[in-house]
């Protein structure tokens, strides 16, 4: 059976709620499903297979249960209703408190027959019914408040949220009071309601649903919590709990029935839904206090594991956070904010033999200052573990921004010693909404004793570069590059020179005969022999006062600081140049007259060498806009000789050069008169052939309406070639019956035939006549015309945009849009009963473009991304040209962007275009 057969299986064989680590073991003891490479089947596996086929499963914090399960599916169901009712009348966040104070009421309300509880909370009886229908509810809203007497929630949450109710009109209040008294939550035991409460209370499946918590995505979560690996009975704190999620998945590990562990959390109302969630789960003891967590300073109490998802984006300064820094002697941040001090407070938090696993953001493994000074205290003390490169998105639906995990460990094993064990994670699967995490590999990474595997590696910490700590500054180059500096043949750019970074200048000192030269990346050069700048007065600027620090005045090498290539170019001091401006996308390597003496030629030729080339690669940032940062360029290692060798290297370079660029030249003019002259006339045939045949087309078009119009004028439709018992009808069993269709039939499958080829041609044409002009338009307006044109279709269009301004060619653009769609209805939705078509465009100011998000709920392509893209290639269920995928994609790589297929889709097709939003401009 397939997986996914075997996965409902199980599920209806136990009981329809369990975790996916627990389904995988069952079909494995059962042999249900076996893998291909015979090997065991994995939980991210079978998360996989029930994210794939979401008719049948849902995933509930990580337990798949049947969709048709209708004890979980009215639960969900009416928490989300009732949120929809309260839309309008309060804000998010607010929907989201009630919501979770109703169902922690009802839940409450439904084991309120347990031996220990018979609380009088019953305010649905049918004694109280008339009485609730006469004041429309009011009184059963106003009875929440009476709650609060008996302590069996957070501190005000009843009051609270009845004052909140009675401001509803009566109708609605009526209809939240329907909805609350008809959930039944008794057939579900603690574990499950559990989790679906803390899935519900962290939901954002709402269109529009906003709230002010950020709940640790699934899939990072388990990570986090098994990398944890907290021992039973032990002490757990987290520092920014929230609404409880993290805190409470660590504590279900640790099984623990000790004191002392704790949450914390800024936020009241949050602390208050985690408190609801830890008590929904069981966890009545434990408490999520609501406070700034950094006033624990004061507090001499420690921990043996803290596990934390930190905020992204810092936190504000307070008198704890200046003491916290006089601890470590290190001087406090002066700006308002600083991630770092989190890092701190967690050390500060463990007690001698304890553990933490948290996240940082990408700019503090990397970022010099007080981030540096934090990350040297870590290394000097010898309390970092492992560094854990998350994939970008692993805090989706939340943010989009770069994050990795860091492992604290005081009490390390000896053969951890000195040493930090840097992993990288990688993205079984993913989606603008969520990301699967290939768990199983991390964590057989972290555990294994190996100092080496194909995404992990053991660095001593005598080896890190400048206490940078980014798990992508140590991959493979990284040991060839260390060896090289060990050994002296290899030194590190920045011991060479001094980088300076370029300026956006104002518009209004842009002149064509300004004072100082203007250099851009496009005056930079492309190619290896073009070694100095050749000056372009064409750019220029006015008021050079303004930009003293970025002018250059030196001889130096320039450099792209954006695109794949960095298009090294030496700068000449002359009387003719005696200094330049660069722009923001040119870095200028300066040699420093203090350090080591380098030859600007050697230079020049390193930077274009294959050893340095795959070090850039590996430390470029980005993907359809490719940079570089200043930092990562300095630790580029480059092998060192001294100027003697220097410039013997150089002459011998130069030599090459020359003579390999004379062979291709002489080997180039061998060919020109071949190659070339074979390739256009090619063309040309091509060209030629679907120009003639195009006429011809037309021709027999108009001379087969003709047929069909005598046909219709003298009734002669019905005639047939052969009559009825025409001995040339009658085949042999093996053979297909010979055809014997009416003259309208025929009529109708010639003129079929002709139109399919004359759409062959005009696409082909498309393809190879392909010019464009770029304008600047309105996104959404364009979208939102071309939206009209199909107004009256069977289909619906949802647009969903950033009004943004986007540098596109509109007549290519609108070509494949419309594309798109009309494959959609000529392809995708025969026999789907509400066809619809969705574009998602967000824009991302900080990479330069916009993502195009195009989905509809069609046939799925049965075909690969590669064979979308190649000319004439169709999907089994297509009935066109085959080259509709090709021109897209096409119009795409014209606009420098990318287009992504999503495969292997059940149901559906998606795709995702990036593409600049400038095309002008080398930035």
């Amino acid at each position: 059976m397939t997986l996914h057969e075997a996965i409902e299986k199980v599920l209806r064989e136990n009981n329809n709620f369990m975790s996916a680590n627990e389904i995988a073991v069952i079909i494995d003891s059962n042999r249900y499903y076996v893998r291909k490479d015979q090997g065991d089947l994995t939980s991210d596996q079978v998360l996989l297979r029930a994210k794939n086929h979401p008719s049948l499963f849902l995933n509930i914090n990580g337990h798949i249960l049947l969709q048709e399960e209708n004890k979980f599916k009215n639960l969900i169901s009416s928490y989300y209703y009732l949120a929809n009712l309260l839309r309008g009348n309060f804000l998010f966040h607010d929907i989201q408190f009630i919501n979770a104070v109703l169902f922690f009421y009802k839940r409450l309300l439904d084991i309120n027959d347990r031996p220990g509880r018979k609380y009088p909370i019953d305010y649905f009886d049918s004694s109280k019914n008339i009485v609730n229908l006469i004041d429309s509810g009011s009184t059963w809203i106003k009875n929440l408040e009476n709650l609060e007497r008996y302590y069996i929630g957070p501190k005000g949450i009843f009051e609270e949220c009845s004052n909140m109710l009675l401001k509803l009109d009566n109708s609605k209040k009526l209809e939240v009071s329907h909805i609350i008294s008809q959930l039944n939550t008794s057939l579900i035991n603690d574990d499950e309601f559990g989790n679906i409460y803390d899935f519900l209370i962290n939901s954002s499946q709402i269109d529009g649903f906003k709230t002010n918590t950020f709940s640790t995505p699934e899939s990072l979560k388990t990570l986090m919590v098994e990398l944890l690996d907290a021992k039973e009975n032990k002490t757990i704190f987290d520092p920014v709990a929230g609404s409880g999620g993290l805190f409470i998945k660590a504590l279900k590990y640790n099984k623990t029935n000790g004191e002392g562990c704790k949450g914390i959390e800024i936020i009241n109302r949050v602390a208050q839904l985690g408190n609801m969630n830890l008590i929904m789960n069981g966890l009545n003891r434990f408490e999520i206090e609501s406070k700034n967590c950094f006033e624990e300073i004061n507090d001499e109490k420690q921990y043996d594991y803290i596990i934390a998802n930190l905020p992204l984006n810092g936190f504000t300064n307070s008198y704890e956070h200046y003491m916290l820094y006089n601890q470590y002697n290190l001087n406090a941040p002066k700006s308002g904010r600083s991630f770092a001090s989190f890092v701190l407070f967690i050390l500060n938090k463990l007690n001698e033999h304890g553990k933490a696993v948290f996240t940082v953001s990408e700019s503090f493994l990397t970022s010099q200052g007080r981030e540096k000074d934090i990350r040297k205290v870590l290394i000097e003390n010898d309390y970092l573990e492992s560094v854990i490169s998350l994939p970008t998105g692993s805090l989706l639906p939340y943010t989009n921004a770069k994050a990795s995990i860091l492992i604290i460990n005081k009490d390390k094993s000896q053969s951890l010693k000195n040493k930090i064990k840097f992993i990288k994670a990688k993205a079984i699967n993913f989606d603008k909404k969520s990301i699967l995490i290939d768990n199983e590999v991390v964590l057989k990474s972290y555990f294994s004793d190996l100092d080496y595997s194909k995404n992990s590696q053991l660095i001593q910490t005598s080896n890190l570069r400048n206490f940078i700590l980014s798990t992508e500054a140590y991959d493979d180059e990284y040991f060839i590059s260390n060896l090289m500096l060990k050994e002296g043949t290899g030194k590190l750019l920045s011991d060479f020179v001094q980088i300076k970074a370029g300026i956006q200048p104002d518009k209004n000192d842009l002149n064509e005969n300004g004072e100082l030269t203007l250099i851009k990346i496009e005056n930079l050069s492309r190619d290896i022999l073009d070694i100095n700048l050749t000056i372009n007065k064409s750019h220029s600027v006015n008021n050079s006062n303004r930009y003293i620090k970025h002018i250059i005045k030196e001889d130096c090498v320039l450099v792209a600081r954006i695109g794949d290539n960095l298009k090294p170019t030496i700068y000449r001091h002359t009387d003719n140049s005696k200094s330049i401006l660069l722009h923001n996308g040119v870095y200028a390597l300066i040699p420093s007259k203090k350090k080591t003496k380098l030859n600007l030629e050697y230079l020049y030729y390193q930077l274009h060498s294959a050893f340095i080339l795959e070090q850039i690669k590996s430390k470029k940032v980005g993907t359809v806009m490719p940079y570089i940062t200043i930092t990562n360029l300095n630790q580029l290692v480059i092998p060192y000789v001294d100027l003697e060798f220097q410039a013997n290297f150089v002459n011998t370079q130069k030599a090459n050069l020359i003579a390999t660029e004379k062979a291709r030249i002489e080997e180039r003019i061998k060919e020109l008169g071949y190659i070339e002259e074979v390739e256009e006339k090619e063309l040309n045939i091509v060209r030629t052939i679907t120009h003639q045949l195009k006429h011809h087309l037309t021709g027999i078009s108009l001379i087969l309406d003709k047929i069909n119009a005598i046909s219709i004028n003298n009734n002669l439709g019905i005639l047939k070639e052969y009559e009825e018992n025409d001995q040339r009808l009658e085949t042999a069993s093996e053979f297909e019956q010979s055809e014997n269709d009416c003259l309208d039939v025929t009529i109708k499958k010639a003129i079929k035939k002709a139109n399919s080829v004359n759409n062959i041609l005009k696409d082909v044409e498309k393809a190879i006549i392909f010019t464009l002009e770029y304008s600047n338009t309105k996104i959404l307006h364009l979208l939102s015309d071309l939206k009209n044109e199909y107004k009256d279709k069977n289909f619906s269009i949802e647009i969903n945009s950033d009004d943004i301004s986007v540098e596109i060619s509109k007549t290519h653009f609108e070509d494949l849009i419309n594309t798109l769609i009309e494959n959609a209805e000529e392809h995708s939705f025969k026999d789907i009963k509400k066809p619809k078509i969705s574009f998602n465009i967000k824009s991302d100011s900080n990479r330069g473009l916009i993502t195009i998000d195009y989905k509809n709920n069609g046939i799925p392509l049965t075909i690969t991304e590669k064979e979308f893209k190649s000319i004439l290639t169709k999907s089994i269920k297509s009935n066109g040209t085959g080259i509709g995928g090709y021109y897209i994609n096409k119009i795409v790589e014209a606009h420098k962007g990318s287009l992504k297929v999503v495969e292997n889709l059940t149901t559906g097709v998606h795709f995702i275009i990036e593409l600049p939003i400038k095309q002008n401009e080398n930035e």
